[in-house]
């Protein structure tokens, strides 16, 4: 079911940019594409990993705080893990071809399907981590 899931919005992005764009730039950008869309969910997650972090009451050492340097090292540390699964799980989909005979009926609701799942995965970003904090007492 993920992985059916994942081929389809692998195929919506690839065909509404090459719809858009052409087909040489949605070979070039679908990637991208299904990465801002899937990355809403990883952020929910990493906002999670937060609203622990703030209720257990960790302290943060000050030279992540203060330093550029270390602002960017957190964010490599948060933001790599990300980056390597999607391009593993696009390189295991490559042998899947992309469906391109869309009727374009069925290409409106892939917009509406991905619309709704790009809605859903930033109001999840807000939610989740506001009623977990409103959920967990502090330690």
């Amino acid at each position: 079911m993920l992985k059916t899931f994942l081929i389809n919005v692998r195929d919506y992005c690839y065909i509404i940019l090459m719809t858009r764009n052409g087909k040489e730039y949605a070979e070039k950008e679908y990637e991208f594409l299904v990465m801002v869309i899937l990355g809403l969910y990883y952020s929910t997650l990493l906002a999670l990993l937060a609203v622990f972090h703030f209720k257990v009451g960790l302290p943060i050492p000050s030279f992540l705080i203060e330093s550029f340097f270390g602002k960017v090292l957190v964010g490599l540390i948060m933001f790599s893990p990300y980056y390597l699964i999607i391009k593993l799980i696009l390189k295991k989909l490559a042998p899947i071809p992309i469906n391109m005979d869309i009727a374009p009926e069925k290409l409106k609701k892939a917009r509406l399907t991905l619309f709704f799942i790009f809605m859903i995965g930033i109001v999840l970003i807000v939610l989740v981590p506001w009623s977990l904090d409103r959920l967990l007492p502090s330690f």
